[in-house]
Protein backbone atom coordinates (compact mmCIF):
# COMPACT_ATOMS: atom_id res chain seq x y z
CA UNK A 1 0.00 0.00 0.00
CA UNK A 2 1.13 3.30 -1.15
CA UNK A 3 1.15 6.66 1.36
CA UNK A 4 2.92 9.28 3.01
CA UNK A 5 3.30 10.29 6.47
CA UNK A 6 2.53 13.54 6.98
CA UNK A 7 5.12 16.12 8.74
CA UNK A 8 5.75 16.07 12.11
CA UNK A 9 6.20 19.56 13.84
CA UNK A 10 8.72 19.60 17.41
CA UNK A 11 6.53 20.47 20.09
CA UNK A 12 7.84 23.53 22.11
CA UNK A 13 7.98 21.82 24.85
CA UNK A 14 10.21 19.30 24.04
CA UNK A 15 12.71 21.89 24.06
CA UNK A 16 13.97 22.66 27.44
CA UNK A 17 17.03 24.92 26.91
CA UNK A 18 19.84 25.66 23.64
CA UNK A 19 22.97 26.95 24.23
CA UNK A 20 24.44 28.95 21.65
CA UNK A 21 26.37 31.61 20.79
CA UNK A 22 24.76 34.59 18.66
CA UNK A 23 26.52 37.78 16.97
CA UNK A 24 25.23 40.39 14.61
CA UNK A 25 27.03 39.22 11.42
CA UNK A 26 26.05 35.79 11.23
CA UNK A 27 23.55 32.66 12.54
CA UNK A 28 23.96 29.78 14.39
CA UNK A 29 22.48 26.26 13.53
CA UNK A 30 22.56 23.43 16.25
CA UNK A 31 20.82 20.19 15.08
CA UNK A 32 19.29 18.16 17.94
CA UNK A 33 18.45 14.38 17.60
CA UNK A 34 15.08 13.77 18.64
CA UNK A 35 13.78 10.42 20.04
CA UNK A 36 10.93 9.48 17.64
CA UNK A 37 7.71 10.07 19.22
CA UNK A 38 5.46 7.05 20.41
CA UNK A 39 5.20 5.33 16.74
CA UNK A 40 2.17 6.23 15.05
CA UNK A 41 1.26 3.63 11.81
CA UNK A 42 -1.07 2.74 9.41
CA UNK A 43 -1.17 0.28 7.05
CA UNK A 44 0.63 1.76 4.73
CA UNK A 45 3.41 3.60 6.35
CA UNK A 46 5.41 4.48 10.14
CA UNK A 47 7.38 7.38 11.06
CA UNK A 48 10.97 5.74 11.84
CA UNK A 49 13.06 8.40 13.02
CA UNK A 50 13.97 12.11 12.58
CA UNK A 51 16.20 14.83 13.24
CA UNK A 52 14.99 18.60 13.52
CA UNK A 53 16.80 21.69 12.41
CA UNK A 54 16.85 24.92 14.51
CA UNK A 55 18.37 28.25 13.03
CA UNK A 56 18.75 31.63 15.41
CA UNK A 57 18.55 34.92 13.43
CA UNK A 58 20.78 37.83 14.94
CA UNK A 59 17.96 40.24 14.79
CA UNK A 60 15.82 37.33 17.24
CA UNK A 61 13.43 34.67 16.12
CA UNK A 62 14.28 31.37 14.72
CA UNK A 63 12.78 28.83 12.12
CA UNK A 64 13.22 24.70 12.58
CA UNK A 65 13.16 22.56 9.91
CA UNK A 66 11.72 18.50 10.80
CA UNK A 67 12.65 15.73 8.14
CA UNK A 68 12.04 12.25 9.05
CA UNK A 69 12.29 8.31 7.40
CA UNK A 70 8.71 6.54 6.23
CA UNK A 71 8.96 2.47 5.35
CA UNK A 72 6.09 1.23 3.14
CA UNK A 73 4.00 -1.92 4.03
CA UNK A 74 6.69 -4.82 1.99
CA UNK A 75 8.89 -3.72 4.99
CA UNK A 76 6.83 -4.69 7.54
CA UNK A 77 7.78 -7.99 7.64
CA UNK A 78 11.24 -9.37 8.73
CA UNK A 79 11.07 -12.57 6.36
CA UNK A 80 12.61 -13.36 2.51
CA UNK A 81 9.82 -13.16 -0.18
CA UNK A 82 10.21 -17.44 -0.43
CA UNK A 83 9.57 -17.69 3.13
CA UNK A 84 6.14 -18.89 4.06
CA UNK A 85 6.10 -16.60 7.18
CA UNK A 86 5.88 -13.84 4.48
CA UNK A 87 2.26 -14.45 3.78
CA UNK A 88 1.26 -14.19 7.18
CA UNK A 89 -1.93 -11.90 7.38
CA UNK A 90 -4.40 -11.11 10.54
CA UNK A 91 -8.26 -11.11 10.43
CA UNK A 92 -8.44 -8.27 9.18
CA UNK A 93 -6.47 -9.24 5.72
CA UNK A 94 -3.71 -7.05 6.11
CA UNK A 95 0.33 -7.97 5.83
CA UNK A 96 1.15 -9.19 9.34
CA UNK A 97 4.93 -9.30 11.18
CA UNK A 98 3.43 -11.37 13.89
CA UNK A 99 2.65 -14.83 13.67
CA UNK A 100 -0.41 -15.84 16.06
CA UNK A 101 -2.65 -18.94 16.01
CA UNK A 102 -5.06 -16.42 14.35
CA UNK A 103 -2.80 -15.09 11.22
CA UNK A 104 -3.55 -17.30 8.07
CA UNK A 105 -0.59 -18.43 5.92
CA UNK A 106 -0.23 -19.71 2.60
CA UNK A 107 2.10 -22.90 2.78
CA UNK A 108 2.40 -25.11 -0.28
CA UNK A 109 0.10 -23.35 -1.84
CA UNK A 110 -3.05 -24.13 0.61
CA UNK A 111 -3.92 -20.96 2.84
CA UNK A 112 -5.09 -21.56 6.42
CA UNK A 113 -5.05 -20.48 10.08
CA UNK A 114 -1.82 -21.13 11.69
CA UNK A 115 -3.78 -23.02 14.45
CA UNK A 116 -5.63 -25.29 11.92
CA UNK A 117 -2.19 -26.41 10.84
CA UNK A 118 -0.77 -26.58 14.10
CA UNK A 119 -3.61 -29.02 14.95
CA UNK A 120 -2.65 -31.13 11.47
CA UNK A 121 0.64 -31.20 12.20
CA UNK A 122 1.64 -28.80 9.65
CA UNK A 123 3.56 -26.55 12.24
CA UNK A 124 4.89 -26.27 15.52
CA UNK A 125 5.14 -23.49 18.08
CA UNK A 126 8.11 -23.48 19.83
CA UNK A 127 10.15 -20.67 21.63
CA UNK A 128 11.16 -18.78 18.94
CA UNK A 129 7.72 -19.32 17.12
CA UNK A 130 5.82 -21.32 14.50
CA UNK A 131 7.81 -23.50 12.33
CA UNK A 132 7.05 -26.24 9.86
CA UNK A 133 7.33 -29.59 11.24
CA UNK A 134 7.76 -31.67 7.96
CA UNK A 135 10.78 -29.82 6.68
CA UNK A 136 13.28 -28.41 8.67
CA UNK A 137 13.77 -24.81 9.99
CA UNK A 138 12.34 -22.78 7.35
CA UNK A 139 15.12 -21.07 6.22
CA UNK A 140 17.42 -24.00 5.53
CA UNK A 141 16.15 -23.66 1.92
CA UNK A 142 19.45 -26.00 0.91
CA UNK A 143 17.98 -28.47 3.03
CA UNK A 144 14.41 -28.50 1.56
CA UNK A 145 15.23 -28.73 -1.69
CA UNK A 146 17.46 -31.39 -1.82
CA UNK A 147 15.47 -33.83 0.87
CA UNK A 148 12.69 -34.73 -0.95
CA UNK A 149 10.10 -36.52 2.18
CA UNK A 150 9.31 -40.38 0.60
CA UNK A 151 6.02 -40.09 -0.65
CA UNK A 152 5.69 -36.54 -1.16
CA UNK A 153 2.68 -35.58 -3.76
CA UNK A 154 4.90 -34.63 -7.09
CA UNK A 155 5.10 -30.82 -7.86
CA UNK A 156 2.61 -31.60 -11.20
CA UNK A 157 -0.38 -33.81 -9.27
CA UNK A 158 -0.22 -30.61 -6.80
CA UNK A 159 -0.56 -28.16 -9.86
CA UNK A 160 -3.08 -30.69 -10.90
CA UNK A 161 -5.10 -30.53 -7.74
CA UNK A 162 -4.79 -26.87 -7.29
CA UNK A 163 -6.35 -26.54 -10.71
CA UNK A 164 -9.63 -28.59 -9.49
CA UNK A 165 -9.95 -26.51 -6.69
CA UNK A 166 -9.50 -23.53 -8.61
CA UNK A 167 -12.00 -20.39 -8.09
CA UNK A 168 -12.61 -21.72 -4.91
CA UNK A 169 -12.48 -19.79 -1.78
CA UNK A 170 -10.03 -20.48 1.03
CA UNK A 171 -13.13 -20.86 3.40
CA UNK A 172 -14.54 -23.10 1.00
CA UNK A 173 -11.06 -25.35 0.34
CA UNK A 174 -10.75 -26.08 4.21
CA UNK A 175 -14.15 -27.09 4.89
CA UNK A 176 -14.19 -29.29 1.99
CA UNK A 177 -10.94 -30.85 3.21
CA UNK A 178 -12.15 -31.13 6.84
CA UNK A 179 -15.29 -33.16 5.28
CA UNK A 180 -12.71 -35.51 3.22
CA UNK A 181 -10.64 -35.72 6.07
CA UNK A 182 -14.22 -37.02 7.81
CA UNK A 183 -15.03 -38.98 5.10
CA UNK A 184 -11.26 -40.70 4.80
CA UNK A 185 -11.95 -41.90 8.53
CA UNK A 186 -15.15 -43.51 7.52
CA UNK A 187 -17.35 -40.54 9.58
CA UNK A 188 -19.11 -39.04 6.19
CA UNK A 189 -18.95 -40.39 2.69
CA UNK A 190 -18.19 -38.27 -0.81
CA UNK A 191 -21.22 -37.01 -1.29
CA UNK A 192 -21.28 -35.16 1.60
CA UNK A 193 -17.93 -33.44 0.22
CA UNK A 194 -20.00 -33.13 -3.13
CA UNK A 195 -22.46 -31.47 -1.76
CA UNK A 196 -20.72 -28.73 0.40
CA UNK A 197 -18.55 -27.89 -2.41
CA UNK A 198 -22.41 -27.29 -4.31
CA UNK A 199 -23.46 -25.12 -1.84
CA UNK A 200 -20.68 -23.25 -0.98
CA UNK A 201 -19.46 -22.51 -4.73
CA UNK A 202 -23.05 -22.61 -6.18
CA UNK A 203 -21.42 -24.94 -9.09
CA UNK A 204 -23.85 -27.09 -10.69
CA UNK A 205 -23.86 -30.84 -9.07
CA UNK A 206 -22.22 -32.62 -11.82
CA UNK A 207 -18.88 -30.55 -11.93
CA UNK A 208 -18.74 -30.11 -7.85
CA UNK A 209 -18.57 -33.94 -8.36
CA UNK A 210 -16.20 -34.36 -11.12
CA UNK A 211 -14.08 -32.13 -9.32
CA UNK A 212 -14.15 -33.63 -5.76
CA UNK A 213 -13.43 -37.10 -7.43
CA UNK A 214 -10.67 -35.47 -9.19
CA UNK A 215 -8.67 -34.38 -5.42
CA UNK A 216 -10.16 -37.61 -3.95
CA UNK A 217 -8.44 -39.89 -6.05
CA UNK A 218 -4.71 -38.36 -6.65
CA UNK A 219 -5.13 -38.05 -2.25
CA UNK A 220 -5.85 -41.75 -2.53
CA UNK A 221 -3.36 -42.73 -5.44
CA UNK A 222 -0.84 -40.86 -3.18
CA UNK A 223 -2.28 -43.04 -0.22
CA UNK A 224 -1.97 -46.44 -2.08
CA UNK A 225 1.33 -45.76 -3.20
CA UNK A 226 2.62 -44.99 -0.43
CA UNK A 227 2.23 -47.94 2.00
CA UNK A 228 2.55 -50.61 -0.87
CA UNK A 229 5.97 -49.39 -1.89
CA UNK A 230 7.46 -47.40 0.38
CA UNK A 231 5.71 -49.46 3.51
CA UNK A 232 5.58 -52.92 2.19
CA UNK A 233 1.78 -53.42 2.53
CA UNK A 234 0.30 -56.04 -0.10
CA UNK A 235 -1.43 -54.32 -2.61
CA UNK A 236 -3.77 -57.17 -2.23
CA UNK A 237 -4.26 -56.11 1.22
CA UNK A 238 -4.76 -52.74 0.72
CA UNK A 239 -8.94 -52.55 1.44
CA UNK A 240 -7.99 -55.21 4.66
CA UNK A 241 -5.53 -51.81 5.86
CA UNK A 242 -7.91 -49.09 5.66
CA UNK A 243 -11.00 -51.36 7.20
CA UNK A 244 -7.69 -52.08 10.17
CA UNK A 245 -7.39 -48.24 10.35
CA UNK A 246 -11.00 -47.26 10.77
CA UNK A 247 -11.56 -49.65 13.74
CA UNK A 248 -12.51 -47.17 16.58
CA UNK A 249 -9.01 -47.82 18.27
CA UNK A 250 -7.39 -46.68 15.05
CA UNK A 251 -9.16 -43.97 13.98
CA UNK A 252 -7.54 -41.29 15.51
CA UNK A 253 -4.16 -41.70 14.18
CA UNK A 254 -5.51 -42.71 10.61
CA UNK A 255 -7.24 -38.71 10.84
CA UNK A 256 -4.06 -37.21 12.07
CA UNK A 257 -2.05 -39.12 9.00
CA UNK A 258 -4.42 -38.29 6.37
CA UNK A 259 -4.31 -34.71 8.41
CA UNK A 260 -0.62 -34.19 7.37
CA UNK A 261 -1.19 -35.59 4.38
CA UNK A 262 -3.87 -32.92 3.00
CA UNK A 263 -2.17 -30.09 4.58
CA UNK A 264 1.45 -30.93 5.02
CA UNK A 265 2.14 -32.84 1.66
CA UNK A 266 3.58 -35.55 4.45
CA UNK A 267 2.92 -39.39 4.58
CA UNK A 268 5.00 -39.88 7.71
CA UNK A 269 1.81 -40.30 10.25
CA UNK A 270 1.10 -43.46 8.50
CA UNK A 271 4.41 -45.56 9.62
CA UNK A 272 2.84 -46.34 12.76
CA UNK A 273 -0.60 -47.62 11.40
CA UNK A 274 0.96 -50.02 9.40
CA UNK A 275 3.34 -51.16 11.95
CA UNK A 276 0.24 -51.75 14.35
CA UNK A 277 -1.59 -53.64 10.81
CA UNK A 278 1.66 -56.05 10.86
CA UNK A 279 1.83 -56.71 13.97
CA UNK A 280 -1.78 -57.63 14.09
CA UNK A 281 -3.41 -58.57 10.74
CA UNK A 282 -1.99 -61.65 8.62
CA UNK A 283 -1.54 -60.87 4.93
CA UNK A 284 -4.48 -62.45 3.29
CA UNK A 285 -3.42 -66.03 1.21
CA UNK A 286 -3.41 -64.12 -2.17
CA UNK A 287 -1.11 -61.45 -1.11
CA UNK A 288 1.17 -63.73 -0.11
CA UNK A 289 0.78 -65.88 -3.12
CA UNK A 290 1.14 -62.87 -4.61
CA UNK A 291 4.69 -62.41 -3.31
CA UNK A 292 5.81 -65.92 -3.78
CA UNK A 293 4.60 -67.69 -0.84
CA UNK A 294 3.37 -70.69 -0.74
CA UNK A 295 -0.55 -70.96 1.52
CA UNK A 296 -2.82 -73.39 2.28
CA UNK A 297 -6.12 -73.76 4.51
CA UNK A 298 -5.82 -76.13 7.47
CA UNK A 299 -9.10 -78.40 8.45
CA UNK A 300 -9.44 -75.94 11.05
CA UNK A 301 -9.53 -73.26 8.78
CA UNK A 302 -7.13 -71.24 9.55
CA UNK A 303 -4.66 -69.83 6.89
CA UNK A 304 -1.39 -71.29 6.99
CA UNK A 305 1.88 -70.36 4.96
CA UNK A 306 5.23 -72.69 4.44
CA UNK A 307 8.30 -70.42 5.98
CA UNK A 308 11.25 -72.67 4.62
CA UNK A 309 9.60 -75.54 4.49
CA UNK A 310 7.46 -75.78 7.48
CA UNK A 311 3.95 -74.78 7.65
CA UNK A 312 2.96 -71.85 10.28
CA UNK A 313 -0.25 -70.41 11.41
CA UNK A 314 -0.16 -67.13 9.05
CA UNK A 315 -0.72 -65.07 12.22
CA UNK A 316 2.20 -66.47 13.85
CA UNK A 317 3.90 -65.62 11.10
CA UNK A 318 2.99 -62.27 10.89
CA UNK A 319 3.66 -61.71 14.41
CA UNK A 320 6.89 -62.73 14.26
CA UNK A 321 8.05 -60.83 11.04
CA UNK A 322 8.12 -63.48 8.91
CA UNK A 323 5.98 -62.49 6.43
Amino acid sequence: MDGAAADHQLPCSRIHRISCSRTAESNSVTTIPLTPPPAHQNSSTKVVGGTTSITFRAGGGATTTTTHGTVSASDLTPYGDDDWRSTAKNSFGNPASKITEDSVVVIDGMSAQVGTLVKAGVLVETTDGFELASKGTPQDDTEEETQVEPGAMPADVVDAVNSALGGMSDSTVQKAGSIGIAAAVGDMTIDDVVAGVALDTGMEPAEAAQRTQFVVDAYQGQADNFVVNHLGIPSGDLQNFYAFCRQPENKGALQTAVQQQVFGNSMAAFKPLVEAYMSNVAPSARALASRGFETKTAPNGEEMVRIQGTWMATKVAAKVGLI
